[in-house]
């Protein structure tokens, strides 16, 4: 008696799509949190985020248990003075995309740091809360300068 392959073609083919399926559209990369300046009460974070999915998405907001609060700013000139401008309604990820948060544009920033910073020896849980991809959280290393692309630290996503 011959068995019936397609039982079994149904297990891999559900498998593969449910494989597929948990993939995750959203992708945080080249994470670093600034070395606070000594007696500093807030220090600025940096990431690049990159959405895979058909369509965008928002990061709502940054959370951290190592920080009073974190806030999402852009640097922007009025009046030929600089400033930063908090971001409350978030920020749009494009689909098929990315933004960077960088010095002297979007930034994180960690205000009130409930540890101390130490550059090569600390790294910040982050909880990146998205409208659609809901949250995604890493450990971004404290540095003293941004890491060159081809030093950038593998981020640890957790669920």
């Amino acid at each position: 008696m011959k068995a019936n392959p397609l039982p079994s073609l149904a297990l891999v083919l559900a498998t593969s799509l449910a494989a597929a399926s948990a993939a995750p559209s959203i992708q945080l990369t080249a994470a670093w949190i600034q070395s606070p300046m000594p007696g500093a009460t807030e220090t600025a974070g940096y990431v690049r985020i990159t959405n895979g999915a058909d369509s965008d998405d928002r990061l709502l907001s940054v959370s951290s248990r190592w920080a009073g609060h974190v806030d999402m700013h852009e640097m922007v000139t009025e009046d030929g003075m600089m400033g930063m401008r908090p971001l409350i309604y978030g920020v749009k990820v494009p689909a098929g995309g990315a933004v960077d948060f960088s010095p002297q544009a979007l930034h994180l920033m960690l205000v009130n740091p409930r540890q101390k910073l130490v550059a090569g020896r600390s790294s910040v849980p982050l909880q990146f809360h998205f409208q659609k991809a809901g949250t995604i959280a890493v450990d971004v290393p404290v540095q003293n300068v941004a890491p060159a692309a081809t030093d950038a630290p593998q981020l640890e996503h957790h669920q």
